[in-house]
């Protein structure tokens, strides 16, 4: 995967990657590459695992995430009732 995209660019993608903002990063790269959504995600998940800072602005993957916030709401709304 070679494309030409300016330094600017690409340090707009990886800043929105940091921040977490992991869609707007592939939608941004789509937009300035033209190449297909599968192969933005694969691009800009190869950007995130290049660079260890990236990764861990990105945090856990799956749904473990999902399922900690939910048993932490779970708490919260029990200790409510008590």
């Amino acid at each position: 995967m070679d494309y030409e995209i300016s330094k600017e660019i690409l340090d707009e993608i990886q800043d929105l990657a940091h921040k977490g903002r992991k869609i707007e990063a592939i939608k941004r790269f789509r937009e300035v590459s033209g190449v297909d959504l599968k192969e933005a995600k694969e691009a800009v998940e190869a950007m995130i695992d290049k660079n260890p800072n990236l990764s861990e602005a990105i945090g856990p993957k799956g749904c473990a995430s999902v399922v900690l916030l939910m048993l932490a709401s779970a708490v919260v709304v029990m200790a409510s009732l008590i």
